[in-house]
């Protein structure tokens, strides 16, 4: 366990990002809860544009991939093997959140919809939210079959034959919808280069990802 971003550290006293990767072995909601101590709550993760206020712990938010909060002492998480993990911080309204963006949820604008949340629930303006980005795939690793025909909607200035830079992608959504390029921190480690360190599907993980073990990315209020 890490807590890795910079960004945040002018707001240690209000706001507590953590980064979890193999060697701490969060197999299930019990284990992160035990290691967080505190409660907790995630999202459902279905490669989707849904993003949920929550306000107290309970289950994994159903159709959601974003869930958001102004509620101290809640651990907000998300857990991916490859896929883009987010913690966004509003120091103005002191709300904020997590978000897990595939390439899937890429290609339906999950990170707009989630900055669309974040306003209709906090009045968020994008130019003041802070933006993190846990350890995913490269861009020498982000291969498809043929991105063009997979990732609709997504400028081919970002492929290369048949590799996509996820990263790049995600951050120009960001940017195109307000968030200023000062204010976004990504982790730099590869999920898929960096096996030793983080669980990756392209990795060979699919039989321990299928027993429960995920990178995690957690955010609570102080």
């Amino acid at each position: 366990m890490t807590e890795p971003f910079a960004i945040f550290g002018p707001h240690a006293d209000r706001v507590r990002v953590r980064l979890y990767g193999r060697s701490d072995a969060i197999d299930s909601d019990d284990a992160l809860r035990a290691t967080e101590g505190l409660p907790i709550v995630g999202g459902e993760h279905v490669h989707g544009n849904v993003t949920v206020v929550v306000r107290e712990a309970g289950d994994r938010v159903r159709g959601a991939d974003g869930i958001i909060t102004e509620t101290a002492g809640l651990a907000l998480h998300t857990r991916g093997a490859d896929c883009q993990i987010f913690a966004v911080y509003d120091p103005a309204r002191h709300a904020g959140g997590t978000l897990h963006a595939g390439w899937r949820g890429l290609v339906r604008n999950a990170i707009p919809a989630f900055l669309d949340a974040m306003h209709a629930a906090f009045g968020s303006d994008p130019d003041d939210l802070l933006v993190a980005a846990g350890p995913s795939l490269c861009f020498r690793c982000g291969e498809f079959t043929d991105p063009a025909a997979e990732l609709t909607g997504i400028d081919p200035r970002f492929f290369d034959g048949r590799l996509a830079d996820l990263r790049a992608i995600a951050d120009d959504q960001w940017i195109r919808a307000g968030v200023r390029r000062a204010n976004m921190e990504r982790h730099p480690d590869c999920t898929k280069c960096d096996v030793a360190r983080w669980w990756s599907l392209r990795g060979g993980d699919k039989e321990s990802l299928g027993r429960g073990y995920r990178n995690a990315l957690t955010f609570s209020l102080r």
